[in-house]
């Protein structure tokens, strides 16, 4: 988890108050008082269910419950490689990855008069659902708009992405519905490139992938899901840590 890390040795201060035990009140007490800017701030419930499902043991058994899968169905050899890296998935969603997808409102006022009302575009809140192959292939991301139906300055380009799909949900995020469109569309694609089944999916424990049509689909599609614990995907899932990179990867 650390390969590629930089990390900044220890100064002689530093060194000194590890030997004594670690930091004590009185130096965070200085510390904010020398640092303004920064605050204490109490542990959000967020952080408390991270750290309750960060363990070792959650972690050594996710993996180990996923070797078993992958030996099961024939995906790994003696010596525990990945035979087909490309039967083995990952996606994961993102909310408004490019940030200032909605920045597009209209002040509707007479000049220098008082405004009389704000309209703001249909790209007030995307959301963009992608797959990778563990052979390295970037599938075609699917765009979800919040939205009652598509409308055409929703369609990218195709110079900047050549294979998408786009659709509308009530609040723009990922629903049992758009769910299923997008793996029907990941689908042909895994076709495309004549990738055998069954398939391997790691994702998230989103209520999506509950959905009654989504299970019943993934099982005649022979789309094994395999779900990351709670609050681990930082850790499980590659998806989780791409999407600042994911407009220059398109």
């Amino acid at each position: 988890l650390n390969a590629g890390r930089n990390y900044t040795p220890l100064s002689e201060n530093a060194k000194k108050i590890l030997k004594a035990g670690g930091p004590q009140p009185g130096w965070f007490n200085k510390s904010i008082a020398d640092h303004p800017n920064t605050t204490e701030k109490q542990q959000c419930s967020e952080e408390i269910l991270r750290a309750k499902w960060m363990t070792p043991i959650i972690l050594r058994s996710h993996f180990e419950k996923l070797g078993e899968l992958l030996d099961r169905i024939g995906l790994r050899d003696e010596q525990g490689r990945i035979s087909e890296a490309r039967r083995v998935l990952n996606s994961d969603e993102c909310p408004n990855p490019w940030h200032g997808t909605g920045d597009r409102g209209k002040v509707i006022a007479e000049v220098g008069k008082p405004c009389i009302k704000l309209v703001t575009s249909a790209r007030q809140h995307t959301s963009l659902d992608v797959l990778v192959g563990m052979d390295g292939h970037l599938y075609g991301p699917h765009i979800i708009f919040q939205g009652a139906w598509v409308q055409r300055q929703m369609i990218p380009r195709v110079a900047d992405i050549p294979y998408s799909k786009v659709s509308v949900s009530e609040k723009g995020y990922q629903t049992g519905g758009t769910l299923l469109e997008t793996l029907k569309f990941w689908h042909c694609d895994l076709l495309r490139r004549k990738v055998s089944f069954p398939v391997v999916w790691c994702t998230d424990g989103h209520a999506s992938r509950l959905n009654t049509d989504v299970l019943r689909w993934c099982r005649e599609n022979q789309w094994i899901m395999y779900i990351s614990p709670p609050h681990t995907t930082g850790i499980h899932q590659p998806l989780d840590q791409i999407f600042r990179s994911w407009p220059y990867l398109a």
